[in-house]
């Protein structure tokens, strides 16, 4: 595996556990907020 691969790999791999942190987020947000949306 080239240096550069490994690389964008990992950012790969970093942006999809912030992506996922962001969703759970949001989540547990929607969750708790019970304000009704029309």
């Amino acid at each position: 595996m080239t240096t550069s691969l490994s690389g964008f790999l990992s950012s790969l791999v970093a942006g999809g556990f912030v992506l996922a942190a962001i969703a759970v987020a949001l989540v547990i947000v929607s969750k708790s907020d019970r304000v009704t949306r029309s």
